[in-house]
């Protein structure tokens, strides 16, 4: 639900803000992995990512889990719990949720508190994916040059 909710395929620019997101995920979980000497695949941390990510956006959804009905924010710590109930190794599933956390407090609570935004989706993704330059953010060139 993250890829149509958030970042719609349909609007411009919205596939590359997607593919940055993947992008900045997979490069704070190698490099948090290296530190702290985790060789493992990566691929269930990215998952609690997006898990993380989509809970937050709309935090007091309804969900079922397993015919528990639960707030779609509860759902990350729910399964997290339900991997050491069956004694699998939480430390991928923290990972997720820590760099899903990291996501959100710099694109939208460091903006929202400070105005300023730390993260930009790099313009080469905007002219790849769409094809076009990217939206403007600060309402810039849409005048003439004299």
């Amino acid at each position: 639900m993250i890829e149509t909710d958030k970042y719609p395929p349909n609007e411009p620019g919205k596939t590359a803000d997607m593919i940055f997101f993947v992008l900045f995920g997979a490069g704070a979980m190698i490099i948090t992995a290296y530190f702290l000497r985790m060789f493992f695949f990566l691929g269930p941390a990215m998952s609690f990512m997006m898990m993380y990510v989509w809970s937050r956006q709309d935090p007091h959804r309804p969900i079922s889990l397993w015919g528990f009905a639960i707030q779609s924010w509860h759902l990350p710590y729910a399964m997290l719990v339900m991997a050491v109930l069956m004694r699998s190794s939480p430390l991928l599933d923290i990972l997720g949720i820590f760099v899903g956390n990291l996501w959100i407090y710099l694109t939208e609570a460091v903006p929202a508190k400070w105005q300023i935004r730390l993260l930009y989706t790099p313009q080469f993704l905007y002219t790849l994916c769409d094809g076009q330059p990217a939206p403007s953010a600060r309402g810039w060139g849409r005048g003439y040059r004299m």
